[in-house]
């Protein structure tokens, strides 16, 4: 039985053409997942790549607006005239209550700059020793309160604006036991400078703004300054105190070292490489904030960003596997329809004889054989009874013509004339 399989046609149309199949429909089906996976992986980077712009836009909002803020308190004391000190004292007081997002508001005048009264304003509340008009209230110790501005022969927020004469955002610094980063703008009277008005952001609240952005299931976004300083992180241990250039050197990260290089650059994009902690790959989107340079980075883990390709993989191997299978079943019940006619034919032609005939109307194929098989046993029934006939083959007609009626006896009729 097995001999009889192995070599029957059905057999050989199975052989040849489902590995046939299975190499078209498994190239096209591989082919098909290929473009829709890489297409997919495209889209979910393009769309993880607007979430982390929409995220940068948003906090460059608050940012600028921290600025602006400051930029108009600027621009009131360049167009100030009643030279009272305690009047911008009690001003600057209100605008601390009112805006708890800053952590101290302030405005640093060159010597004499404000009323040209120093000498009189010794010691005074908003003065330093000089008389210097320096007023800086803040909420470091919980309670508003003012004292004079220090530092200011020295530091960025003073220096760079009396330099430049634009605004700018410093890089993170720590003063009294508090992480912040200062807005200052220049204050310019009929193109002079004359002193500062400034802000200051405490990087906890940044830092508390991040941590409200959720990214997929685990993913994360933090805040570098353009040197590659950590501003704002979910690990409040790195805020201040590491740039991403000395966490990857710790951590063994080369992705981030090169991450702080793009960032510096000002550039925006995203980058694969390994968590150095948990050793598994990471897409790491960033995009610049013009204000102050600052970036902000999202961290995704690329098994969640890419969990919908998978998903997508594994729903098209099974609609391959699927196809596959009904096609076979289809090859399968196509080479039964062939060959089962086939097979009758044959066995009807195994158990024949000379009045055998199939007198077949099929119209294809099986019909031309079997009707090819009538004409040969005709034109062999009809050479048989012309020897039977002609002088000599009286003696060899009876072997040939009665095979069938020796068998069934001298009387019997053929048992087939179709």
């Amino acid at each position: 039985m097995f001999s009889t399989w192995r070599n029957s046609i059905r057999t050989e149309i199975l052989f040849y053409l489902i590995p046939g199949l299975l190499f078209i429909l498994m190239f096209f089906a591989l082919t098909i997942i290929n473009m829709s996976t890489t297409q997919q992986n495209e889209a979910i980077i393009r769309q993880t790549q607007e979430t982390t712009r929409h995220y940068a836009s948003e906090v460059q909002v608050q940012m600028r607006a921290g600025l602006e803020f400051v930029e108009t308190v600027a621009t009131v004391m360049e167009n100030y005239r009643s030279r009272d000190r305690a009047e911008v004292n009690a001003m600057l007081r209100q605008f601390i209550i009112r805006h708890e997002n800053f952590v101290g508001l302030s405005l640093g005048f060159e010597p004499n700059a404000f009323d040209g009264r120093d000498s009189q304003y010794r010691g005074t509340p908003g003065s330093d020793a000089d008389g210097r008009f320096l007023p800086y209230w803040n909420r470091i110790t919980g309670k508003i309160a003012v004292e004079p501005l220090v530092n200011y022969q020295t530091d960025d927020w003073y220096q760079i604006p009396k330099a430049t004469g634009t605004s700018l955002l410093t890089e993170p610094y720590l003063y009294r036991g508090v992480l912040m980063a200062t807005f200052s703008a220049p204050i310019l009277r009929e193109g002079k400078f004359t002193g500062v008005a400034t802000g200051d952001v405490s990087l906890e609240y940044l830092s508390d703004m991040i941590t409200r952005i959720k990214l997929f299931e685990s993913g994360f976004a933090f805040m570098v300054s353009n040197k590659g300083t950590i501003i704002a992180h979910k690990d409040r241990s790195l805020v201040g105190h590491k740039s991403l250039s000395e966490y990857g050197r710790e951590a063994g990260g080369e992705g981030f070292i090169k991450l702080a290089e793009q960032i510096q650059r000002g550039e925006d994009g995203f980058i694969e490489t390994e968590d150095p902690e948990t050793h598994h790959p990471i897409l790491i989107f960033f995009s610049p904030m013009k204000t102050g340079n600052w970036s902000f980075i999202a961290v995704v883990p690329r098994q969640e960003a890419l969990a919908g390709v998978r998903s997508l993989t594994r729903a098209m191997l099974l609609i391959g596997l699927a196809a596959l299978l009904l096609m076979t079943g289809l090859v399968f019940l196509v080479a039964t329809k062939i060959t089962t006619p086939i097979k009758e034919v044959a066995e009807r032609m195994k158990n024949a004889h000379i009045n055998t005939l199939f007198n077949s109307t099929r119209p294809d194929e099986i019909g031309e054989l079997t009707r090819a098989f009538d004409r040969f046993v005709t034109s062999v029934k009809s050479t048989i009874l012309y020897i039977a006939q002609s002088p000599g083959g009286q003696s060899s007609a009876p072997s040939l013509m009665g095979s069938k009626q020796k068998k069934n006896g001298p009387n019997a009729k053929p048992s087939e004339e179709r």
